[in-house]
């Protein structure tokens, strides 16, 4: 198999809890990606947090990134040190639980978690890197009920209308 360079050499950088830069362009690049597909959250109603594998142990599975719904708004969660491109994948699918709170959408949990499934595996699908690849396959392949079986479903329909109608489904 062939894959190109990553265009950005930090994409396999560890994003360090302390490093507030890195981060930040992380979730430019994951909001910027995600406008490119009509996914349009109000920034100004989340609030980003990197923490660490030991904070977010403290609710239960093993996440890499969680999403709190606080009415007014959004709290995202990212665990740290993970390469910028999972770290990226990961924002783009807790922005898109966000995006779905915040345009009150009204979905069955597999269809909320395989709709931002499918956002972190356009994600990861944009920069064709091995990395990229190989995250890309497990998220179309994982075995799980409501992630995998989710993602499956929300993929198909994303396939037959493409965004703008998917979105507008989601919306209506």
């Amino acid at each position: 198999m062939f894959y190109l360079e990553s265009s950005d050499k930090r994409q396999n950088k560890l994003v360090h809890i302390s490093d507030t830069r890195l981060f930040e362009e992380a979730i430019d690049k994951a909001m910027q990606l995600l406008d490119n597909v009509g996914i349009i959250p109000d920034r100004k109603r989340i609030k980003f947090e990197l923490v660490t594998r030991e904070q977010m142990d403290t609710h239960g599975k093993i996440y890499i990134g969680l999403h709190f719904n606080l009415g007014f708004g959004s709290k995202i969660w990212v665990v740290e040190k993970q390469s910028l491109l999972c770290t990226i994948s990961t924002l783009a699918h807790e922005i898109g639980h966000a995006w779905i709170c915040q345009n009150g959408i009204k979905v069955t949990e597999v269809e909320n978690e395989g709709f931002c499934q499918v956002l972190s595996y356009y994600v990861l699908r944009t920069e064709f890197t091995k990395e990229g690849n190989n995250e890309a396959r497990l998220v179309r392949d994982f075995a799980d009920e409501v992630y995998g079986d989710g993602f499956r479903l929300m993929q198909r329909k994303l396939d037959c209308l493409g965004w703008k109608q998917f979105i507008m489904l989601l919306k209506f």
